[in-house]
Parts: C-alpha cells; sequence; structure tokens
C-alpha cells in the first residue's frame, strides 16, 4: 500500500514537471504588445504563401510598402478574405501568441504592409530559421524534457519498487536468523 501511494507521488511530480516544462514552451521572451492582437485581426493577417510566418493578406515583401500603394494592391483581397482565427480558434485572442517585431528599438504595436510576424507554435517549429519568437524553452529542449519525464515517470516507480521489495527481502532474512545470546559464543560447540 506503502509502494501505490510513493508511486502515485512520482507520477504527480511527474505531471507537474510536464506542466511547467508546457508553460515555458508556450512563453514567449519577446511577446508582441497587448494591442497587436485586435490590429492583426482587422488588419487580416494571412498565412504567407512562401511557407512560415503571416502577413496582412498574405503578401509578404520584407520591406516596407507604401500604405496607399498596399491598399491599392489588396482592396479585393481583404474585403472576401475571412482571416486565420476569424472562425474563433483563438489565434488572434491572445497577443502572447504574436512575436514581437521590432526595428531599431521599436516594436510594431499594429501590423505594417509587407512585414512578416510570427505566431509562437507550429508556425514557428516548421520554420526554425526565420521565425523571431524566443520561447522560453525551444522545441528541441522540450522534446528532451519530455523524453526524459516518460522514462522518469516509468522507471522511477519501478526501480522504487524494486528496491522496497529488496529492502522487505533483507528484513525478513534478518528476522528469520537465530539470535546468538552474548554467553553462547564462549560456550563452544554445543555437544
Amino acid at each position: 500500500a506503502d509502494s501505490g501511494v510513493v508511486g502515485a507521488a512520482m507520477l504527480g511530480r511527474g505531471e507537474f514537471a510536464f506542466l511547467v516544462a508546457q508553460t515555458a514552451r508556450g512563453t514567449l521572451l519577446n511577446p508582441a504588445p497587448k494591442e497587436f492582437a485586435a490590429a492583426a485581426h482587422t488588419a487580416n493577417l494571412q498565412p504567407a504563401p512562401d511557407g512560415g510566418g503571416y502577413c496582412i493578406d498574405g503578401l509578404c515583401t520584407e520591406e516596407l510598402v507604401p500604405e496607399s500603394t498596399f491598399l491599392s494592391m489588396s482592396t479585393t483581397r481583404r474585403r472576401l478574405a475571412t482571416g486565420v482565427g476569424s472562425a474563433g480558434d483563438g489565434s488572434f485572442e491572445a497577443a502572447a501568441n504574436w512575436c514581437a517585431r521590432c526595428v531599431g528599438g521599436i516594436c510594431d504595436s499594429a501590423p505594417v504592409p509587407g512585414a512578416r510576424y510570427w505566431r509562437l507554435g507550429a508556425d514557428c517549429d516548421s520554420h526554425p530559421s526565420g521565425c523571431s519568437c524566443q520561447p522560453m524553452l525551444s522545441a528541441e529542449a522540450f522534446s528532451i524534457v519530455v523524453w526524459a519525464l516518460v522514462i522518469a515517470s516509468l522507471l522511477a516507480p519501478l526501480l522504487f519498487g524494486w528496491l522496497l521489495k529488496r529492502r522487505a527481502r533483507k528484513q525478513q532474512e534478518a528476522h528469520a536468523l537465530p539470535h546468538v545470546g552474548v554467553g553462547a559464543a564462549n560456550n563452544g560447540p554445543p555437544q
């Protein structure tokens, strides 16, 4: 019964460690400003056609485009596009999902035409070289932590159970040996 309680505690420790690792994986060191999420929704950020990141209407030029030129290029598309996350999947609701894009020490508080923006998650994991997100725990480190937790959660209770059984066996052997009194050692062999 005691080993079951200890085993459950060990599994609980593994669950808590996974929660900590998952929280660290989802925490950005460079989150976008709070007002960026609402601005991103109204700007209609779409996945970049070349893969990786999001741009206004999906048009990524990586250079600043004058607002008037950009609007004339994309007015029709903007009316027809529904936008990533507009179906209520939560992608635009939290600014913490978006990574800050800073140029010259000034971070964008709203999407800029032609600029590429990144969200933490599968988008960054599939394009790590282009992603500007800085999570507290990288995808590679998270993978290592999860595997270590799986191994520890499986092996620790098994090892602990084996050690408890070994200790119990040694205690039983110690109680099974005949106790020799102090004076019996001086009397010699029995006759």
